[in-house]
């Protein structure tokens, strides 16, 4: 039996244990999807911002880890849709490792392909790896 409603009150609960705000999980899914579409667009910020806007995706884990949001039959399609989300943000990210970032979540521990400039030049600056700027 289907319980959708069940399912957002405790989605929403489990979300604000890592976060002020209350999401749904179609507020969540959209809030990665946009990081990410800036990300395949060159995401155009500094590496404070990008850090931040991606910081979504460590709640994001959290939630695809709780037993009781799981045992939920709706959790299959959130799943699924940030699963979808995550092969295209992995298909914008450099194989190498960041320095420091050995045993990160697979979201933190690499450099995007390419970004805006001043992104670029951050992550040149901070760790020494290239990042082609597109502008």
């Amino acid at each position: 039996m289907r319980d959708t409603r069940s399912f957002v009150q405790y989605f929403r609960r489990t979300f604000a244990e890592t976060s002020r705000r209350m999401l749904t999980p179609n507020e969540i899914i959209a809030a990665w999807e946009q990081f990410v579409e800036s990300c395949e667009e060159g995401y155009g910020d500094i590496l404070e911002e990008y850090e931040n806007d991606r910081a979504i995706r460590n709640q994001i884990e959290h939630l695809l880890n709780d037993r009781e949001l799981n045992a939920h039959e709706e959790a299959g399609w959130f799943r699924s849709a940030i699963t979808a989300i995550d092969d295209r943000f992995k298909s914008l990210l450099q194989d190498t490792l960041l320095p420091c970032r050995e045993g990160r979540p697979w979201w933190e521990a690499r450099a995007p392909r390419y970004a805006g400039s001043e992104l670029a030049a951050d992550f040149r600056s901070q760790y020494g790896i290239e990042v082609r700027a597109v502008d």
